[in-house]
């Protein structure tokens, strides 16, 4: 499935929030040193001469600080949006049309099926996974050379969306959740050099 119609979508929504959290940040260094000068000015009113030096070595100190902190925050923020476009990414894939989830189901059923797996459909797509289409899951492994004898399981309530495949105690996982998941290393760093590509 082409993941670039999501990824555009998510990029939209996220630009707009990443460009407020930078400004917020910068806003807050700002802040922060305005604070500074003007605890420096009063040092300097009541005794110039004794605290020059510790002054400019406090202000020194605080401006660290604060861009310390700033940054701090500025990349937790930067950690929260990335996650939240993984979870938005999930979002986008429940809100395929239910014609669309099943072809994709298909697929995965066809490339990762040895035809003779009991399938657990996940609780979000329970109604799916009817008689019908376990017939035609059955009926498309056969014309692919493959055993034909997929059974519908309900045994273990599965979260999520999608199915899991067993057999001989061994389970695939194919659900949005789980599938995005397994993305989630490979594609963090591109998700985040899009969203904040004006910004690394």
């Amino acid at each position: 499935m082409d993941a670039t119609p999501i990824l555009k979508k998510i990029k939209e929504d996220a630009l707009k929030q990443a460009s407020d959290i930078i400004n917020a940040a910068k806003q807050r260094t700002d802040e922060i040193k305005q604070q500074t000068n003007k605890r420096i000015s009063l040092m300097h009113e009541k005794n110039r001469a004794r605290f020059d030096n510790e002054a400019a070595a406090m202000q020194d100190r605080m401006l660290r600080m604060g861009e310390l902190e700033s940054k701090k925050d500025l990349l937790s923020s930067k950690r929260e949006l990335v996650s939240d476009a993984f979870d938005r990414a999930i979002g986008l894939l429940y809100a395929l049309p239910d014609k669309e989830k099943k072809e994709f189901f298909l697929k995965q059923i066809l490339s990762l099926a040895a035809g003779d797996e009991a399938l657990v459909p996940a609780d979000r797509s329970r109604q799916l996974f009817d008689e019908h289409f376990i017939l035609e899951i059955n009926e498309a492994l056969k014309n692919s050379g493959k055993n034909g004898l997929i059974r519908l399981s309900h045994d273990n309530s599965v979260f999520g969306t999608g199915f899991i495949l067993q057999k001989n105690g061994i389970e695939i996982n194919c659900t949005f959740e789980a599938l995005v998941n397994s993305k989630r290393l490979e594609l963090e760093g591109k998700v985040a050099k899009i969203l904040f590509s004006g910004d690394l």
